[in-house]
């Protein structure tokens, strides 16, 4: 919305250029009004709108200097006729379609209509015209309200109060109230809002980024993770499983910020994962009594699956149970086997050949880096 607010207040003030480079100003600036018989209102066109209505009028009016500024684009859809035609729906209480202008690509009133009243009023040929129609007790007001937006045209933008829509356009909603309008409300009695609701607010106030960017490296995360976690909006998720489960910080903001990110799950809000989910997952691995390493390869099946209850992920993921001390009692079998096949001088492999073993039955049995502590080969010897 900013975006086009911005665009709309330039292309009003490009047209206020246009007309100072005219030397019009304001103050001398005036609008010609013809009255029009009633078979140029567009009835047909207009026929839902005015039915049955015989109290109509309609009114030209001669804009001097407008030439080529009516159609002036000023956000998706809408020109600056549009600021006038809004205008006269709030001000004059006339609904649109309220008037035609000449520089219409697709006009309700004819070419000949148009070419005749170039002629009847002397128009030149930086003259722009428009034709105004609705209830007759409304029409003067409608003139003025033309002729009152075209002189606002000359100081770029107005003041006004502006409703905004979802396509990040606006409309005219209501002219901002003057001094003489600004009273306080003496219908309605004060409120008092107690200290303590305040306290309880300002509480559950979500914290800053860069408050959440200092607790991270406080906590050791790696820099590379802090964007796709606060883009993301993932903090509060990380911070929990952090303060609630005890888990390292780091661990959590990789599996938030890695597998999490290569799994690309459609969010939420199109009946995809939640991020949130993460949370009962860890608390599901507690309560089970399941080491949170398992964590990474749950994930891919809980994001595709939302609605999946997590006893039945395990079942999918195909995870068994197996006590720390049988995966233990497997290291000395594991070693032997590799002394009698090994054939490489990297001092390492025989450390890997047996982490790649029984990693499959620790992953959600014990902490697979106490494993790769206790397995013979590692950086520790």
């Amino acid at each position: 919305m900013t975006h086009v607010e911005a665009f709309r207040q330039k292309s009003l003030l490009l047209i206020r250029a246009r007309l100072v480079e005219q030397g019009l100003d304001a103050e001398s600036w005036q609008a010609a009004a013809l009255d029009l018989p009633e078979t140029w209102i567009p009835r047909k066109a207009l026929h839902k709108l005015y039915h049955g209505s015989r109290d109509l009028r309609a009114v030209a009016l001669n804009l001097p200097g407008f030439a080529g500024l009516l159609s002036h684009f000023t956000q998706p859809g809408q020109v600056f006729a549009d600021e006038i035609a809004d205008r006269l729906k709030v001000v004059a209480c006339v609904e649109r379609p309220n008037m035609a202008h000449s520089e219409e690509s697709v006009s309700l009133l004819k070419r000949s209509q148009w070419a005749e009243l170039r002629e009847r009023m002397q128009c030149g040929p930086d003259d722009a015209q428009i034709v105004v129609w609705g209830p007759a007790n409304d029409i003067s007001t409608a003139v003025e309200t033309v002729q009152e937006r075209c002189r606002l045209a000359f100081s770029g933008v107005p003041n006004e109060t502006r409703k905004s829509f979802p396509d990040g356009s606006t409309r005219f909603e209501r002219v901002l109230p003057g001094p003489d309008r600004m009273y306080p409300d003496t219908d309605t009695a004060p409120i008092s809002i107690p200290q303590e609701r305040i306290e309880r607010i300002r509480a559950a106030l979500p914290t800053s980024v860069s408050g959440n960017l200092a607790r991270m490296r406080e906590w050791g995360v790696a820099p590379n993770h802090f964007g796709y976690i606060l883009r993301r909006n993932l903090f509060p998720v990380l911070e929990r499983i952090v303060e609630a489960y005890e888990q390292p910080p780091r661990k959590v903001a990789r599996t938030l910020a890695q597998v999490l990110r290569h799994l690309d799950p459609a969010p939420k809000d199109h009946g995809g994962f939640d991020p949130s989910r993460l949370v009962d997952l860890y608390a599901f691995l507690k309560e089970e009594g399941i080491d949170p390493g398992l964590v990474d390869a749950m994930l891919p099946v809980v994001t595709c699956h939302p609605q999946m209850e997590l006893p039945s992920v395990l079942d999918t993921i195909e995870f068994q149970r197996h006590g720390r001390e049988k995966i233990l009692d497997l290291i000395p079998v594991l070693d032997a086997k590799f002394r009698e096949i090994n054939t490489s001088p990297d001092p390492r492999a025989r450390h890997r050949w047996i982490m790649g073993r029984l990693r499959p039955l620790a992953l959600g049995n014990m902490d697979l880096q106490e494993l790769s502590r206790l397995v013979p080969g590692g950086r520790d010897e």
